[in-house]
Parts: structure tokens; C-alpha cells; sequence
């Protein structure tokens, strides 16, 4: 093979190779991957050629000069490498795959740390594997380099026939996609991550982009109509109510994971730990978060509706574009009560303002620009940890402020509030953090356990000033989503090495305390002599918090597809991304079918279990979809 050739063969094979990176869980663990058969390698490395081999056909067609048709080459190969890049940051991010028609989550506007973000993509790409994706690039170039002055010129032909060709190729490998898909796969969410498994990563793209294959229509045509949310609507057992006409103070903590209450034998959180040794508050262990590529927002989402995020798109944008009406927490509180809402970031993030008091029905929702009126930066700098950024400590206060003015109008108050610390990528922004050093481990994990201490100690001041300014509240403070750390951080952490399962369960995990100062809930249990290691220690998800609050206030809400948290009640979560399913019993992953087992469960049940869960999941999406889409 003379040394033209092995440039042309080296392109087609590299770049078939560089794929992997991608698409392999070994090398990128950050997405979970479909169980490989020979049709799906078949189709994606046809569906992966038939791009290169376009764009290969492209270059003939410009260059005359075999010279210039090798530097479009390298240059080729530079734009697909670099996409590659930005796919593996994306899954790191967001644990799936990026698509076209879900770009909303992109709209956020700058909220103080989109340049961080973009440098830490870069100094990742440049210091850890991802560094590899440069490597066909990196090859052709240096080998256009020895070869460049005994390049000779090569007549191309048929190169029409070529082109028909490969996109006969592309269209086989889309369409073995489509039909799997209608076979294989009942959720909209992770259609993407099967695309790319059946279509080849290059492929994929280019039937969104060019060919304008919209996987949401395939989804939209198939909703079935005899799958009803009605079917899984829980009995509940009821606490009759018990916290009726009480206040209600609710904190959607930031990054808040449940490993760190017990990091180091409660090193991180001794604040927190020391509230959980009254009798009145109580903490479930065993919670887990069910965001989708919305994250915080969804989070806000699930427990102010009581619904699951569909998982691949922003609803907060969703509703932003077109409102849509929907059961909340605010209007079930009704008009005796007042609810306001708070996020230290700009009002623009995830449209906030708008769909906090639109969707979710506040009567006002307050962020940077409303603090900023009242406490201006310039003057208050004391008050923020950056220049969009309030403080927590300063941002709870004013929400307490609000909830004092509102018991002043013999008024009852609904609070919602988002913390901001520890928030990606967990640098520094603040001397207010501790300077702990957790020893030889990644920076950013060791900047995210020094604001996990620093919120932990603002939100058990907090908790220790409001309950004696609020008389008869409740207060409830839950983690969002987990973060974006590797797995290999967490090794170095822990000190031992964890399982792919385990890591994926561990970044669902958060906590959720209830501290009711009144003590009826402790009477309740005790009087109703409930097993409460049971309770505070079996599966639950966010959906189970708004059931409860609903189960608590007496509030007359029209779906409760969660579980009551103080009960015997079995629940179950859902990771609308990865689509994994988790049980007291097991960690099912719905795209390779492995599964890990924490009982002595029957197969046959688990997948009789598998098949209820999945069923709900449909009919919850078929559910937000048809609200969104009227």
C-alpha cells in the first residue's frame, strides 16, 4: 500500500475508532450504554462510514490537489475529534446523550459560573483521556507531515456513485435504528443514547441535523392511551392530617448528597447530625433523586407537582414557552396561605421568576435581581459570594423576614427555597468556606466537601434562629441531584473501589430530614407503634416528599403517585436518564438488563416489578407530554 492510500485508510480507521471513546463505559463511564448484539455494531459501523465517506466524497469534490484533499482531511478529523470532546463533557454533565431538539437546558443564562465551566471542560479535555479523541487528528497530521513532499495527485471517479452509496448506508443504519427503536425502547428519554447505539455517533448527528429526524414524533405516535395514571394512584395511609394549618418551610439544598452526613463518621456535617439527635426530626437514609437533564429545576419540578421530569428535556423551558397548568404545592395550600420562593442565582435561570409564579403558582418568587434592589452588591458585598451570587445565609434570611411579615398578618406561609452552594464546578468563591483539606484528593471534590461543611453549618443556624421566630412550621430539607465527580474521585475518596452499579446509586442518593419542632409526628409513630427503622430507611424518591406534604397539610391534591414516608408503604425510584430502576430489593439497569440484587427476590417477581414500574413510568410521561404538546 503506497503511502497515499495508507492516509486515506488511516482517516476511515481512526476515526472509526475514535467513536469508542464515546460510546464504551470503560472508557467513558459518565453514560450507561446498551447491551451490544451484532446488528447494533453493524449498523452503527456502517452508519459511521457512510459520514466519512460523505465527507471524504465533499473533499474530492473541492480538491483537485490530493495535497489540499489531505489537509481537509486533517481538518475534518480535527471538527469531528473535538466533537467528541464535547459529547463526553456533555455525558459527564447530564449522564446522557446530547440531542438537536433538547437544547433548552442551553438558554440558562450566566449565573456566575458558565466561564468556570467552560474552563474546567477545557482543563479536562487537556489532563485526563479525553485527550485521546485528538488522537486520529494528531496522527494524520504528523504523517501529512513526513508525506507531504512525495504526495502525488490521484485521479478520483465515481465519485457520485460513492456518495449514493454511502448515503444508502446512512439511511439503512437509520433505518434499522427506527425499527429497533419501535421494538425495543418504550421511553422518550435515552432515545438519543439507543440512536447512537444503532446509528453510530456520527450518523446520529448527521439524521438530526441534515436529515431533520426528529426522535420525539416517533414518541408522540406511539402513546398509548390505555396506560392511565389513574392505575397507579397509591392508597395512602393516612396521618390524618396531622400538621393541618401549620407553616411549611421547604429547602431544595444544592448538591446535597447522602453520603456526606456520614462522611468521615459525620466530620462534614456535625451540625446537621447534632439536629437529628432530637426526637423530632428525621431522616431518611435511603431517598433518591429523579432529575432529568433539567437537574435543580426538575428537582423543583417532582416535588412542588408530584410528577417525574420526563428526563430529556427542560419542562421549566417547556412551561416557559408555552404554560401549561398543573397540580401544585402552592395552589393545594390554598388561599389561607402565602407561598413565596427563593433561588440566590439570577431570576433567569431556568426561568425561574416566570415559571416559579406561573407554573408552580408562588405568589412571588425572589432571586439575585430582587435581593439586589433591597441589598445592592456595592454596598452589601458582605451579603453575596459573588457579583450573581447571593449568600445562603443572607437569601434564607430574607425568606424568613418574608415568613415573620406573613405570621404578622395572622396569615399561614408555604416557603420554597433553593440553596446555591456547593454548586458545579465547586471552586472556591468564598472565604466564607471552611479550608479543609481532605488530603491527597481532585480539587474539585475537595472544594465540594468544604462547601457541603459550609452549608451544613448555615442551614442548622438557620433551623436553630427560624423555629424560635415561627411558631407551628415545618421544615424540610432534601438535596437536589448528586454531582458530576468521577468515579475514580470517589474511589480515592472512600478508599475502595466501587462497582459501576454503586456509583451510579450513590449519585442518585440524597437526603431528606423533617424536623417538625411541634412533636406530632413523633407522637403519631409512637402512638401507632411504626417500625421506624423501616420507615427511615427503605427506598423512597422526591415524588414521596410531595405525597407526604400533601399527606401531612391535609391538602386536596388530585394525584398522589407517591407514597406516604411515614408508613410501611413500598416505594420504588426511577432515574429518568439512565433509566435505572431501584428497589428494596434491587438496582435494575432497563438498558443492559443487569441487574444487582439486595434480597433474595425471585427473578420472575423482579421483572413482574420491572414491568409495573416501567409501565408507570410511560404513563407519567405520556401524562407531561400531552400537557406540554396541548
Amino acid at each position: 500500500m503506497n503511502r497515499n492510500k495508507l492516509f486515506v485508510v488511516l482517516y476511515f480507521i481512526l476515526n472509526l475508532l475514535a467513536t469508542l471513546l464515546l460510546t464504551n463505559s470503560t472508557l467513558n463511564p459518565n453514560i450507561v450504554p446498551f447491551n451490544k448484539s451484532f446488528l447494533s455494531i453493524f449498523s452503527s459501523v456502517i452508519g459511521n462510514l457512510s459520514i466519512l465517506l460523505i465527507l471524504y466524497v465533499i473533499g474530492t469534490m473541492l480538491f483537485k490537489i490530493s495535497k489540499n484533499l489531505y489537509k481537509y482531511l486533517v481538518v475534518i478529523t480535527l471538527f469531528l475529534n473535538a466533537c467528541l470532546v464535547l459529547l463526553i463533557y456533555f455525558t459527564r454533565s447530564f449522564k446522557t446523550m446530547l440531542s438537536f431538539y433538547n437544547l433548552t437546558l442551553f438558554r440558562n443564562p450566566d449565573a456566575g459560573f458558565a466561564n468556570q465551566i467552560i474552563l474546567d471542560g477545557v482543563l479536562g479535555a487537556i489532563t485526563s483521556w479525553q485527550i485521546l479523541c485528538f488522537f486520529p487528528f494528531l496522527v494524520l497530521l504528523i504523517y501529512l507531515f513526513f508525506i507531504k513532499n512525495s504526495v502525488t495527485n490521484i485521479k478520483f471517479t465515481k465519485k457520485m456513485i460513492i456518495l449514493i452509496f454511502a448515503l444508502l448506508l446512512s439511511f439503512l443504519s437509520v433505518s434499522i435504528y427506527q425499527k429497533r427503536l419501535e421494538k425495543e425502547w418504550p421511553f422518550k428519554s435515552a432515545t438519543p443514547d439507543f440512536g447512537v447505539h444503532y446509528c453510530g455517533v456520527y450518523n446520529y448527528y448527521f439524521a438530526e441535523v441534515v436529515l431533520r429526524m426528529d426522535y420525539n414524533k416517533s414518541y408522540y405516535k406511539n402513546i398509548d392511551d390505555n396506560i392511565n395514571l389513574v392505575e397507579f394512584q397509591k392508597i395512602q395511609n393516612s396521618l390524618d392530617g396531622i400538621l393541618e394549618g401549620m407553616n411549611l418551610f421547604l429547602i431544595q439544598a444544592e448538591s446535597l448528597q447522602n453520603f456526606t452526613i456520614s462522611f468521615n463518621d459525620g466530620e462534614l456535617t456535625p451540625n446537621l447530625n447534632k439536629l437529628l439527635e432530637d426526637e423530632n426530626a428525621f431522616y431518611f437514609s435511603n431517598v433518591h433523586n429523579v432529575v432529568g437533564l433539567g437537574n435543580t429545576s426538575d428537582a423543583e419540578f417532582v416535588v412542588n407537582t408530584g410528577y417525574y421530569p420526563v428526563g430529556d428535556l427542560t419542562i421549566a423551558w417547556e412551561a416557559y414557552d408555552k404554560l401549561f397548568e398543573i397540580q401544585n404545592l402552592a395552589n393545594s395550600f390554598g388561599e389561607k396561605y402565602i407561598s413565596y420562593s427563593y433561588n440566590p442565582t439570577i431570576e433567569g435561570f431556568y426561568g425561574h421568576k416566570y415559571v416559579h409564579e406561573k407554573l408552580y403558582s408562588f405568589k412571588e418568587f425572589k432571586g439575585f435581581e430582587s435581593f439586589n434592589q433591597v441589598y445592592p452588591y456595592k454596598n452589601n458585598k458582605d451579603l453575596y459570594l459573588s457579583e450573581k451570587w447571593v449568600s445562603d445565609e443572607a437569601i434564607l434570611d430574607l425568606a424568613l423576614l418574608d415568613a415573620v411579615n406573613v405570621l404578622n398578618e395572622a396569615k399561614n406561609f408555604y416557603i420554597f427555597l433553593e440553596t446555591i452552594s456547593p454548586h458545579y464546578p465547586f471552586s472556591l468563591l468564598s472565604s466564607k468556606y471552611p479550608n479543609y483539606n481532605y488530603g491527597e484528593i481532585d480539587l474539585k471534590f475537595n472544594n465540594y466537601l468544604n462547601q457541603i461543611a459550609y452549608i451544613d453549618k448555615v442551614l442548622y443556624d438557620f433551623i436553630m434562629k427560624a423555629q424560635q421566630l415561627l411558631d407551628n412550621t415545618v421544615f424540610i430539607i432534601y438535596g437536589d441531584h448528586g454531582n458530576t465527580l468521577s468515579k475514580k474521585s470517589y474511589e480515592e475518596v472512600f478508599n475502595q473501589k466501587i462497582s459501576q452499579f454503586d456509583y451510579r446509586k450513590l449519585l442518585l442518593e440524597i437526603p431528606a430530614i423533617i424536623y417538625d419542632p411541634s412533636g406530632k409526628i413523633n407522637h403519631y409513630i409512637v402512638n401507632k407503634t411504626l417500625d421506624k427503622s423501616y420507615i427511615l430507611h427503605r427506598t423512597l424518591s422526591q415524588l414521596d416528599l410531595n405525597s407526604t406534604i400533601n399527606i401531612l397539610f391535609n391538602l386536596k391534591t388530585e394525584n398522589l403517585l407517591g407514597v406516604n414516608m411515614f408508613s410501611n408503604e413500598v416505594s420504588f425510584a426511577i432515574d429518568p436518564k439512565s433509566l435505572d430502576f431501584i428497589t428494596d430489593n434491587f438496582f435494575y439497569s432497563y438498558k443492559t438488563h443487569s441487574y444487582k440484587l439486595y434480597s433474595d427476590i425471585k427473578y420472575e417477581q423482579m421483572i413482574m416489578d420491572i414491568e409495573k414500574m416501567k409501565k408507570f413510568k410511560i404513563a407519567n410521561d405520556n401524562f407531561l407530554m400531552k400537557k406540554i404538546m396541548s
